[in-house]
């Protein structure tokens, strides 16, 4: 006796997760209702009764982004809590980068969103900062954060070193630099440029920088995120903190 095939079990979470799974692998530009149908092996009408359209479905999928950074818990150290965050928000944009244009970009902002926004400024808040200081520090955190990870992004190398690549555990890659040449490959082409001595200060910078073994340009993160916090924190100095 034949059996009807039974239908893949759909819900609005079902749904999310197959849409990053799908950006994941094609970009967003690959995040079509008929595409996201037939990853999910459904018919494309079938998605609108929980997303009426592709935009309320970026919405979630952003949401879902958000859902994953860690939240600052207020009443902690706002430094610690703001440098977990920094560090959880460039090792989810590295395995996502398709999400970057969509941070703070959606209308009105998810459950989840909010959540992670309230905790944030509740953390700097409860710490000593008034309002408008937290706005200044979270402001200018947040500025280096989705900044750097834009930048790495769109790196023409990967700054994984080859030890890097062959630990499955590790979290110094980058956004978008899947099987990219490395820095040192990268620097090693350009040398014939600085061959003539026409730019000094750069072949000086590949030598002594780029070149040395486990260079990582994530290293540039740690080094500069501290420097940031360095400044979010003088905000309080006037204020005795």
């Amino acid at each position: 006796m034949n059996r009807k095939k039974q239908s893949p079990k759909l819900d609005r979470s079902a749904i999310i997760d197959g849409a990053v799974a799908l950006a994941s692998t094609g970009g967003l530009e690959s995040l079509s209702m008929r595409k996201l149908a037939g990853h999910l092996g459904v018919q494309a009408m079938s998605l609108y009764w929980y997303f009426d359209s592709r935009d309320a479905i970026l919405d979630a999928v952003t949401d879902r982004i958000y859902s994953l950074f860690y939240q600052p818990v207020p009443g902690m150290p706002w430094r610690q809590q703001l440098e977990k965050r920094s560090r959880s928000i460039m090792n989810i944009l590295s395995e996502h980068p398709w999400s970057i244009p969509l941070l703070n970009n959606r209308r009105p902002p998810g459950a989840a969103t909010l959540s992670h926004l309230d905790g944030l400024l509740g953390c700097l808040m409860m710490d000593g900062f008034s309002s408008t200081q937290a706005a200044h520090a979270a402001a200018l955190v947040d500025a280096h954060v989705y900044g750097f990870a834009i930048q790495a992004s769109s790196l023409s190398f990967s700054s994984q070193t080859e030890t890097d690549r062959d630990d499955p555990t590790s979290n110094r890659g980058t956004p978008g630099t899947d099987g990219k040449d490395s820095a040192a490959d990268v620097a090693q082409e350009m040398a014939s440029l600085f061959a003539d001595g026409a730019f000094p200060y750069l072949a000086q910078f590949v030598d002594e920088h780029v070149m040395t073994p486990n260079y990582n340009f994530m290293d540039e993160f740690e080094w500069s995120l501290q420097a940031v916090l360095d400044a979010a924190g003088a905000l309080l100095i006037p204020h005795g903190k």
